[in-house]
């Protein structure tokens, strides 16, 4: 029984080489310009492309590209199966609300697609899993953004007026 604890045990610790993530994000029924929606994907090599796009007034997308170290992918992938996230099967909720954010995720590992739909049935443990992958979202690219999205919106507001 040791034996299985330790496979076990090295299972959690190594990276799949097929591990991928791709996380998306839009805002609710908010009034444009302020609307906005963004997604990001990162390869098992921690090769991360992150791209925003502002509200459809203004037709255009940005996209960065970034890195994680290995160690800080070994960090995620541990995150992700002490949450339970691989155990866990979550399905689309008949119930989809009208408003609000919708967030979605979809990762690779071990040959398998495990999927958060937009409007999951176990709504508490889905946020958890969001509070995780939200936790690596590069803070400085999205500065990044929202600052020019928002010298956007103060040159629309200007053509306005």
């Amino acid at each position: 029984m040791n034996l299985m604890v330790v496979l076990f045990s090295v299972m959690l610790k190594s990276l799949p080489s097929d591990f991928a993530i791709a996380y998306n994000y839009a805002t609710g029924t908010i009034a444009p310009p302020y609307k906005f929606k963004y997604d990001i994907s990162i390869n098992v090599k921690g090769e991360g492309t992150f791209n925003y796009s502002p509200d459809g007034v203004f037709n255009t997308k940005w996209t960065e590209k970034f890195h994680f170290s290995r160690k800080t992918m070994h960090l995620l992938w541990k995150q992700l199966n002490e949450s339970g996230f691989f155990n866990t099967s979550y399905s689309d909720s008949k119930k989809h609300p009208i408003g609000g954010s919708v967030e979605s995720l979809t990762i690779i590992a071990n040959g398998k697609t495990y999927n958060i739909p937009k409007f999951p049935d176990d709504r508490e443990s889905a946020d958890k899993i969001f509070a995780i992958i939200k936790k690596y979202i590069p803070q400085k690219i999205m500065d990044t953004f929202t600052a020019k999205k928002q010298q956007l919106i103060e040159d629309y507001k200007k053509s306005k007026d």
